[in-house]
């Protein structure tokens, strides 16, 4: 059950950094425009 738990941890924190990433491509690309 803690395996399961920190794999779930880890996705959420992969999913957050990417949400991240994303977000400053998005931004970046406004200020381009």
């Amino acid at each position: 059950m803690s395996t399961l738990l920190s794999i779930s941890n880890e996705i959420s924190m992969f999913y957050s950094r990417i949400l991240v990433l994303l977000e400053t491509m998005l931004m970046s690309g406004l200020v381009y425009l």
